[in-house]
Order: structure tokens, then sequence, then C-alpha cells
């Protein structure tokens, strides 16, 4: 391999025309990835947490199938017996109920009226 030779080193220097909106520019550019940093960091928290609940999910519902196949093998057997015939209930139609309030102020003038007649009489 040649040997590579080192050049001199030259400072040169670009001017600006507007520095300040460069700066402010940087900055922008700069709070925003730190904004995508923050909410990226705020997903994989998230994501850490689910995992944890359905480890703890898994691990709650692997004992309610073990507790159940122990409630299973404790219970005794019966023989079940053939299905009875159910006498057919009676259906009622369910009232919808309005709103009382029309009915609740004709009614209390009835009784006004009915009041009123009964004094006259």
């Amino acid at each position: 391999m040649m040997a590579r030779k080192k050049l001199p080193k030259e400072d040169f220097f670009v001017s600006l025309s507007d520095p300040t909106s460069v700066r402010v520019a940087m900055l922008e550019s700069t709070r925003e990835v730190l904004r995508s940093i923050r909410i990226f960091k705020e997903i994989k928290d998230i994501r850490i947490e689910k995992i944890e609940f359905n480890k703890l999910l898994r691990k709650q519902l692997k004992l309610i199938v073990k507790t159940i196949s122990k409630i299973k093998s404790t219970i005794p057997s019966v023989a079940l017996p053939e299905e009875i015939p159910q006498k057919k209930a009676k259906t009622v139609a369910t009232l919808v109920e309005k709103p009382r309030a029309p009915i609740d102020k004709l009614e209390s003038d009835l009784a006004d009226i009915e009041a009123k007649l009964a004094r006259l009489s």
C-alpha cells in the first residue's frame, strides 16, 4: 500500500447571511428530535408494561384452570335427569315507560278540579 501523504489542513470560513435563523432552525430540529425520543421511550415503556401484564394474566389463567380442574375432580359425578319440559311462561309485553311529567301534570290538574267540585257539592 502506498503511504498517504497528509495534506496540510487548511482552515476556511463560510459566511452565513442570517446566522440567527440557522441557529433557530437547528434548535427547532433538535427539539423535534428530543420530542420524538421522548415519545419513543413512552411507547417502549407501554410495551414493557403490556408484556408484564400479559405474563401476569397467563399466570393467573393457569392458576384458574388448575383450580377448576381440582374442583371438578372433587365434585362427585351425578347422573342428570332427562330434560324436563318446562311450562311456557306467558310473555307479557313490556311497556316502555315514557316521561311521566305530562301525565303527572294532567293527574294533578284532574285532582284539583275534583277537589273544587267536591267543595261545590
